[in-house]
């Protein structure tokens, strides 16, 4: 049996992790926002959903779709343009 001060506790740390995940989802939602709209359409509409768009997509997941998809063909540009 939990006494009134365990409880007390609980219920405080409870609502202190619930108010980090909540600031947590609203960077994560605010950053790609932000990311969307500093990225041309065509390097990511590969990972949009006709319905959803990307809803269901996550900021880690549209860096990653970027770092993999294109980071051979920057630095092929980038050691292009230093030695033009």
């Amino acid at each position: 049996n939990h006494t009134g001060p365990q409880i007390s506790a609980l219920v405080t740390k409870h609502e202190a992790e619930l108010h980090m995940f909540q600031l947590y989802k609203g960077w994560e939602a605010a950053l790609k926002c932000i990311l969307i709209s500093a990225v041309e359409e065509v390097y990511i509409e590969t990972l949009a959903d006709p319905t959803t768009g990307y809803a269901t997509v996550s900021t880690r997941q549209i860096l990653e779709h970027l770092y993999q998809t294109y980071t051979n063909y920057v630095l092929l540009i980038t050691h292009l343009y230093h030695h033009l």
